[in-house]
């Protein structure tokens, strides 16, 4: 966590906003505010309102019609997408990920966490959209600052199949990458939901919050895409429970996974991938 204080920390617009949109109680012109600060920010969304991906007639020239068209929560994953893409770009070996794997694998998360809407039993918090564009950033830390022998420590431990990876890095390292993600989080000041978000994604039953549920399926659904492969073997999770729990069917998987398939590379130009 100490070297972690060398990556570059979330703009600020992006970290007020995830305060803003997760308050039931706040406005559309408390948002607009928050955006209209960042010029660069304002300019990414209006960009992306009046992209063939919003599909509309009509130009977008004001933040508040942007946010209407978009939704809350696919603006905050574009305050968010602003400032984590350039160091989720690069490659992250000791995962088995070449360079854009994991951003790539983060936008399917995303994805998947905007398209299950229908298919819940209940509506999806806006915030889920940019946890699940945030959930891995623990392998970041992890692949960036530890040192090459602990690092082969981890891919053999992963190689071997003999233990669970999530057991793997809390024996070697005390803590797992999504511990590590969530601890991240909230350095940055993010909101409370989103760290249990991320901290959860591979144990939803520890978290006991809708989203953690949210992210965990964003998780596996966007591994089942194909869309950022691993050089490394995936264990499967049974995550039935969260299934369960968010409503989503079998059919349903396929029907999700199709859908992030197709739109896959328009969504990525919007987030300027």
């Amino acid at each position: 966590m100490a070297q972690a204080n060398n990556l570059t920390p979330l703009p600020t617009s992006a970290a007020r906003l995830a305060v803003v949109v997760t308050d039931p109680d706040s406005s559309l012109s408390s948002i607009t505010e928050v955006i209209s600060l960042d010029p660069a920010l304002t300019i990414r969304i209006l960009r992306a309102a009046n992209s063939a991906l919003s599909a509309s007639r009509f130009e977008v020239t004001e933040i508040n019609d942007a946010v209407v068209r978009m939704g809350r929560g696919i603006i905050l994953a574009l305050a968010v997408g602003t400032g984590t893409h350039g160091y989720m770009r690069p490659p992250v070996p000791v995962y088995g990920l070449q360079e854009n794997a994991l951003w790539r694998h983060s936008v399917s998360a995303a994805m998947v966490a905007e398209h299950m809407g229908p298919f819940c039993n209940n509506a999806v918090p806006p915030e889920a959209f940019a946890a699940a564009l945030l959930h891995d950033i623990g392998k970041i830390v992890i692949g960036r600052f530890l040192d090459a022998q602990t690092l082969s420590l981890l891919t053999q431990a992963q190689l071997d199949g003999q233990r669970d990876p999530l057991e793997a890095e809390r024996e070697i390292l005390g803590v797992n990458h999504a511990e590590l993600g969530g601890l991240l989080a909230h350095k940055w000041g993010l909101p409370k939901s989103i760290v249990e978000g991320i901290t959860h994604h591979h144990q939803p039953d520890e978290g006991r919050q809708l989203i953690c549920d949210v992210i965990c399926v964003a998780n596996q659904l966007a591994n089942q895409t194909g869309l950022a492969n691993t050089t490394l073997p995936q264990r499967q999770e049974d995550h039935s429970a969260s299934y369960a729990r968010l409503g989503i069917r079998h059919e349903n998987q396929q029907s999700i996974c199709e859908a992030v398939q197709a739109r896959f590379a328009q969504v990525l130009e919007r987030f300027g991938a």
